[in-house]
């Protein structure tokens, strides 16, 4: 009994330990499982801890560009300030002054188009000028109207200067000019025409200028254009006033002394009726006989007159087969078109008419004015633009808008302007010196009666060129 007492209790004994060793496992396994969990976790909180110190130092270098900024944008905003208290006082200092401008316009329809000329280019242009120049001058036009009339303009200019406009684009042709410079000279203004050419107001040292050349300059451009075109003797109709005696006066000396023949020259009045074409014809006949058809020809210093010449000449076989020449007072005549427009074709009447220059300036105004008015740019109208310009440059040069001290540096600044109508040197009289014409002529186009742009004289080298495509051959000359 006792035995079995015994090893009853060793087996409780050995089952005790046995378990006592199996829980001793367990924690030891859970210990071990705990301590790779604990070394987990510290190597989390240690790559945590380093994650966070480069953040800290991201925070930190962030804060530091943050500060840098800011002293940065505190300097900025330190230098605007002085730049504007600088603009400020710069503006104070250099106040912008307005030049009065005037312009006088002709006629009641030339000032239409004058008006939209200079408020939408010729105005503009000029400040933009300046303000590019960084010069303090503006420019403002005041504009007025002569109404055709050589009294009324003088009393524009009266008007104007009363109104303290002393620089003045006005005298568009010679009554006007001539009626208005006594005051202009009494009263130290400056009056420049952009169209006037009659010889007459070709006076030296005074204050009116022409941008546009004088009638001589003309007549040597007429008398390359025959000489160029093979003709050798002429008969000359003119007019009875200044302008075409003028004209003529300065022609023939050119003509002659380069060898031309005139045959006839008739002085013709409008209000004395006959043209003596019967007399004109026995010459013109002789002639033709002498120096062959081809070089003889007919000059016409007329106005639109000459359309009725044409038409009376059909009478007369010898007179209507020649080619006929003129000046700018034939060119582009619209009624020669209307009213005789086989005679124009047949006869041509090659005519003279000053050319503005082919450059970029004047393209682009061509295209602007023509937008603008629906108009060709002609040569007094790029004129008109010069000079407006001429007028500002001396202005700006002379920091002043008194006519005593912008009328002597015209002359230089034209000498050296090359405008939109090309070179605007003045002679000693204080108006233009030269200038390129073109030819223009009547002929058919597409069996229509048109006007032709057929040749160019060059100033420059004092020649000729015809356009053999238009006029259907190549001119020899003489």
């Amino acid at each position: 009994m006792l035995n079995s007492s015994i090893s009853s209790k060793s087996v409780l004994i050995g089952a005790f330990l046995i378990l006592i060793s199996l829980g001793v496992g367990l924690l030891i396994g859970k210990q071990y499982e705990l301590e790779s969990q604990i070394n987990i976790l510290e190597d989390k909180i240690s790559t945590l801890n380093q994650t966070n110190r480069e953040i800290q130092d991201e925070l930190q270098e962030t804060k530091n560009q943050l500060d840098q900024l800011q002293e940065e944008n505190l300097a900025l905003r330190y230098n605007i300030t002085i730049l504007q208290n600088q603009i400020s006082s710069y503006q104070q200092e250099t106040e912008i002054t307005t030049v009065k401008i005037g312009y006088i316009a002709t006629t009641t329809t030339s000032l239409l188009t004058a008006r939209k000329h200079i408020e939408n280019i010729i105005e503009p242009d000029l400040n933009e000028y300046a303000e590019d120049l960084g010069s303090d001058y503006r420019f403002e036009f005041f504009i007025e109207d002569a109404m055709g009339q050589a009294r009324v303009h003088l009393e524009r200019v009266s008007d104007l200067h009363n109104q303290g406009v002393d620089l003045i684009i006005g005298g568009g042709c010679k009554s006007q000019a001539s009626a208005s410079l006594s005051y202009i000279e009494n009263h130290d203004l400056l009056l420049f025409s952009h169209s006037s050419t009659s010889l007459i107001l070709a006076i030296p040292d005074d204050n009116f200028f022409r941008m546009a050349p004088d009638d001589t300059i003309q007549a040597t451009a007429i008398a390359r254009m025959m000489e160029s075109y093979g003709i050798e003797a002429i008969v000359v109709f003119q007019r009875a006033d200044y302008w075409a005696d003028h004209v003529y006066n300065s022609f023939k000396p050119e003509w002659i002394d380069n060898g031309g023949v005139i045959l006839e020259e008739i002085r013709y009045s409008m209000e004395t009726g006959p043209l003596y074409f019967q007399m004109v014809e026995d010459v013109l006949e002789d002639a033709v006989l002498e120096y062959g058809r081809n070089h003889v020809g007919v000059l016409v210093l007329s106005f639109d007159e000459f359309v009725q010449m044409m038409l009376q000449s059909e009478k007369y076989d010898t007179l209507y087969s020649l080619v006929w020449f003129g000046s700018d007072g034939t060119a582009l005549v619209q009624s020669a078109l209307d009213e005789a427009p086989s005679q124009a074709a047949k006869l041509k009447v090659y005519s003279t008419l000053a050319a503005p220059s082919e450059s970029e300036l004047y393209i682009s105004l061509y295209d602007r004015y023509y937008a603008l008015t629906g108009q060709s740019y002609g040569f007094y109208s790029a004129c008109m633009y010069d000079t407006a310009f001429v007028i500002a440059k001396a202005v700006i040069q002379a920091s002043s808008d008194k006519p005593e001290d912008v009328i002597p540096l015209i002359p230089s600044i034209c000498n050296s302007h090359y405008g939109a109508s090309g070179w605007c040197n003045l002679n000693s009289a204080g108006d233009r010196a030269t200038a390129n014409y073109q030819i223009w002529g009547y002929g058919d186009k597409n069996l229509t009666p048109d006007m032709h742009l057929c040749g160019l004289y060059d100033a420059t080298t004092d020649s000729v060129t015809w356009y053999s495509d238009i006029i259907g051959f190549t001119p020899t000359g003489r």
